[in-house]
């Protein structure tokens, strides 16, 4: 079998594992959670107290393996309005995985960003994609949660360009400073109010992130519901834990495949 058909099928078993990423919960993972899925929220944009954070993070990790460290790169933070209740959103755009380790001996903890596993929020985008959605197509969508019946081609192509950039130019230093630095990442939600209506509801915040306002913002954007802006987007990195999809390590394996075969 020749080498096209073999990429070719690759392809095609990323967009399966693409579509079955959906309803990991990623759209909410900071706000109203319990103690037990406490997401250790971290201000990477200041990096106060990084080596202490780190270290106890690895002994969290190390406890529970369910859950894994990641980088979270642009936050939206709302509600948005649903047939059975708005939801709320507290959600990256982009994910990240995060390694942390020790060297042997050392009692200090470092952390490596997997910047190869960037991958867009696809629980964020099909929510926001979703409000006012008819009460029997929400039910529906909850068994079929394949992201092309929920997302137009049209729409699918803007989103899936915008992620091959970040997947391309990701493990660029320079790309990686623009990302951290916020630039990159207001510049690219621009354009996907610019290119996609339903994210007419998005208002980009000129203030900096403070985590001790969260629950502020998810109540004050309750009034905003009738006058569309219900989300709002900070420029803004962070470090989180959540549980591991298995579906997202093999949409990432996959990936790291096709890009080794292909160069």
């Amino acid at each position: 079998m020749s080498a096209s058909p073999v990429i070719s099928y690759l392809h095609y078993l990323q967009e399966v594992s693409r579509k079955i990423l959906l309803r990991s919960g990623y759209e909410n993972v900071l706000y109203g959670k319990s103690k037990k899925q406490n997401p250790c929220y971290f201000n990477y944009d200041r990096k106060i107290r990084l080596p202490e954070y780190l270290l106890q993070l690895k002994a969290l990790l190390q406890r529970d393996q369910t859950r894994g460290l990641y980088l979270g790169l642009g936050l939206f933070v709302g509600q948005v309005e649903r047939n059975k209740g708005n939801r709320k959103i507290a959600a990256p755009l982009f994910v990240c995985s995060v390694d942390v380790f020790s060297e042997e001996g050392s009692p200090v903890a470092m952390h490596e960003i997997r910047w190869e596993s960037i991958t867009l929020n696809y629980d964020l985008i099909t929510m926001v994609l979703e409000r006012r959605m008819k009460l029997e197509d929400e039910e529906a969508s909850l068994s079929l949660p394949e992201i092309d019946q929920l997302i137009s081609p049209q729409k699918l192509k803007i989103l899936s360009d915008v992620e091959a950039e970040f997947d391309r130019r990701g493990e660029a230093k320079d790309f990686q400073r623009e990302l951290l630095k916020g630039d990159r990442l207001e510049s690219t939600v621009k354009l996907i109010m610019r290119e996609i209506p339903e994210f007419n509801c998005v208002t980009i915040s000129d203030e900096d992130f403070d985590s001790d306002n969260l629950n502020d913002l998810i109540r004050n954007d309750q009034s905003l519901l009738n006058l569309g802006a219900t989300l709002t987007f900070f420029p803004h990195s962070f470090l989180f834990t959540a549980p591991v999809p298995e579906q997202l390590a093999t949409y990432i394996g996959l990936r790291e495949l096709i890009s080794q075969i292909e160069h």
